[in-house]
């Protein structure tokens, strides 16, 4: 792939953390000399010139970069979450193309909004859930939601500010009860029937954003 890059193009590089070690190796060179060195099998080695290029890799995991490719990586960018007035343009986006037709003001949007995640893909499927729930309420032909119909979908789904689900209020229950006391992550598993990977990568990163847990050496408290 880098051979056949031409001159000033781009390589996007998407989970570059998922790099093998032996892959970064030649990235190095690459980026720095434009140049890859390959060990031939006779045992020499050939050095190919390559284009110059910009490399450009997204991670949501940055800890898990080696040092030496983060040091070669000039501009490092952290790109926060979408603001309230830009997650209800995308979220106005998803019900058009759903063909949801919103009766209401700025503030049933905004309230719609304020129970979901700015995560565009997750607001997506907010609305294909909606659109479902309205197709086998109202039938195909009266996708309308307006403030009493989204009150009463607001209320069969059990959704809370900031997107809270009831497997999130599952765990915010247990660390209620242990009263004050850190529970493990180990224990929160258990008792929600996931494995811990499950927890700590679908659970607990919004209830952390919305500042509601906090981890400590011996476990998970309410803040």
């Amino acid at each position: 792939m880098l051979n056949s890059l031409n001159t000033n193009d781009i390589l996007f590089i998407d989970e570059i953390h998922r790099l093998k070690s032996n892959v970064e190796e030649v990235l190095y060179i690459a980026m720095e000399d434009y140049r890859i060195d390959m060990v031939m099998p006779d045992g020499g080695s050939i050095s190919i010139p390559l284009q110059p290029f910009t490399l450009i890799g997204a991670t949501t995991q940055l800890e898990k970069l080696s040092t030496p490719l983060k040091n070669r990586c000039i501009y490092k960018f952290h790109f926060t979450g979408y603001s309230p007035s830009e997650q209800q343009a995308i979220m106005q986006r998803y019900l058009t193309t759903n063909h949801i037709e919103l009766k209401g003001d700025k503030k049933l949007l905004a309230d719609i909004c304020s129970h979901l995640t700015t995560v565009p893909r997750e607001i997506s499927n907010f609305c294909v859930q909606l659109k479902d729930y309205l197709i086998d309420t109202y039938g195909e032909n009266d996708l309308v939601i307006d403030a009493l119909r989204w009150e009463q979908f607001w209320n069969r789904s059990k959704l809370q500010k900031g997107g809270i689900t009831p497997l999130h209020q599952n765990y915010l229950s247990i660390l209620t009860e242990a009263a004050g006391n850190p529970v493990g992550l180990k224990t929160l598993a258990v008792k929600l029937g996931m494995n811990e990977q499950s927890v700590e990568d679908d659970i607990e990163p919004l209830l952390f954003k919305l500042n509601k847990i906090e981890k400590t050496a011996k476990g998970r408290t309410l803040k």
